[in-house]
């Protein structure tokens, strides 16, 4: 099945858009400068450690916002959604990119880590994952300075997909439009076409498990400890 464009409507949107929600205008930052293979050293004289910033940035604070956002909603007592923007990047780390891929993988992390809780208390707890998106974070990786417009639409031309920014707002539109359908769910937004990746790895668990590996996770999952998340899971399988 061929991914297609998602639509919503835009009155059920308004109903369930939260006081809060995290977009962190798009994308975040990108990589900063060479962690790993460049040394600095700091005011002793001593190996520097690794610059934190894109993990402050696209990592730590989308943690700071869902805090809050769960922390507002929980008072108004009415739930809402909560959409965090990763990116391809948190699914198939991008060369080059250590530590913007580490953030954007620890995004995904958040919200599956999250999601069952938060639906407990009506909040619906999701991730957008835009690939290659025309906003100026492109220029942050250019040395050239080159426009963004212009650069997108060479790459285009070469075959690169390439989103609009309209398209990943679409995408959070939609999540948001789900209400609590939405929740778990990791819309990839490529070429201006969007497909749940969760959805996707949920069904396909047998395929990168392995059926013996799978096997002893489930067993461990009847667990006590686990009994009331797999419940929980199982149901939203069902639906899927």
């Amino acid at each position: 099945m061929h991914p297609k464009p998602i639509s919503f409507t835009p009155t059920k949107y308004k109903k369930r858009a939260a006081p809060i929600t995290n977009n962190k205008n798009v994308t975040g930052i990108s990589e900063y400068k060479d962690q790993f293979f460049t040394n600095d050293l700091d005011s002793t004289g001593k190996l520097a450690q690794p610059d934190h910033r894109v993990l402050d940035i696209d990592l730590n604070a989308a943690a700071d916002t869902i805090k809050l956002a769960i922390h507002f909603m929980r008072e108004r007592g009415a739930g809402g959604s909560i959409v965090i923007t990763t990116s391809l990047a948190g699914y198939l780390a991008s060369a080059g990119a250590p530590m913007y891929s580490a953030a954007k993988h620890g995004v995904v992390g958040l919200m599956r880590a999250l999601k069952n809780d938060t639906a407990k208390i009506g909040i619906a707890m999701s991730v957008v994952a835009p690939g290659i998106t025309v906003t100026p974070i492109l220029s942050q990786g250019q040395s050239r300075g080159e426009d963004p417009e212009v650069w997108a639409k060479e790459m285009a031309r070469l075959g690169v997909p390439i989103n609009r920014a309209e398209s990943v707002a679409l995408a959070v539109g939609f999540l948001m439009s789900e209400g609590m359908e939405g929740n778990g769910k990791g819309v990839f937004v490529q070429g201006d076409r969007m497909w749940d990746l969760e959805r996707g790895m949920a069904g396909t668990r047998e395929g990168w498990m392995g059926e013996e590996m799978l096997g002893l996770f489930r067993a461990g999952r009847r667990a006590p400890l686990f009994a009331a998340t797999v419940k929980e899971e199982a149901g939203r399988a069902a639906k899927l």
